[in-house]
């Protein structure tokens, strides 16, 4: 059965909203930006630094709720207030990155769970 429409509008609203924070904190307040020790891990494994993840946080943009993926569409947290995206962004010369985070929108908190390459499966 299919998601009424109303609620489909509310997540993408939501996500637009968790992406300009994203942005916001990943600009002037980086302390804001927390990783779990999975995208930790995950960073090392494909030579992706803090600074990487910075700029794709900073200069990305979120999947919409039409990506083809699944994965990398929005949804809403477990915890009200919660928004989970995936921020993608495509440096020169790089392959795509994509962070799956979650952003608390009351605390301007985000908090990155996994970071992988766009097109791993």
């Amino acid at each position: 059965m299919d998601k009424p429409v109303t609620a489909e509008i509310s997540l993408a609203h939501a996500a637009r909203d968790a992406m300009r924070i994203v942005r916001q904190v990943a600009e002037i307040d980086t302390g804001k930006i927390g990783t779990s020790r999975h995208a930790k891990k995950q960073m090392s494994e494909r030579d992706i630094v803090f600074r990487d993840l910075e700029r794709v946080l900073r200069l990305g943009d979120h999947c919409t709720l039409e990506h083809p993926n699944p994965k990398f569409r929005p949804e809403f947290g477990s915890k009200d207030g919660e928004v989970k995206i995936v921020v993608t962004f495509k440096a020169r010369g790089m392959r795509e990155i994509a962070a799956a985070t979650i952003v608390v929108t009351a605390s301007k908190r985000i908090f990155v769970k996994t970071v992988m390459w766009s097109d791993e499966r």
